[in-house]
C-alpha cells in the first residue's frame, strides 16, 4: 500500500493524473485507512471537475475521521 502511495505521488507529480487516481483508488480498495489517499483523491477529483468521485470520496473522509479520531 505504502508503495502505491509513492507511485501515485510520483505519477502526480509527473502531471499523468488518471495513473495517480489509480493508483490511490487501489490504496482504498485494498482496506488503506490513511487520510492521504482520500485528500489527494479529492484534490485530483476537484481539479478535473469530477464532482461525483469528488462527493464519494469526501463522504467516505468524512466517515473514515469519524472513525479514527
Amino acid at each position: 500500500m505504502i508503495v502505491n502511495n509513492e507511485i501515485g505521488r510520483n505519477y502526480e507529480r509527473m502531471g499523468v493524473y488518471s495513473l495517480a487516481v489509480m493508483y490511490y483508488e487501489s490504496c482504498l480498495f485494498s482496506g488503506c485507512l490513511t487520510l492521504h489517499n482520500y485528500k489527494r483523491l479529492a484534490v485530483i477529483y476537484r481539479q478535473r471537475n469530477d464532482m461525483h468521485n469528488f462527493l464519494r470520496v469526501v463522504g467516505r473522509l468524512k466517515v473514515l475521521r469519524s472513525v479514527v479520531l
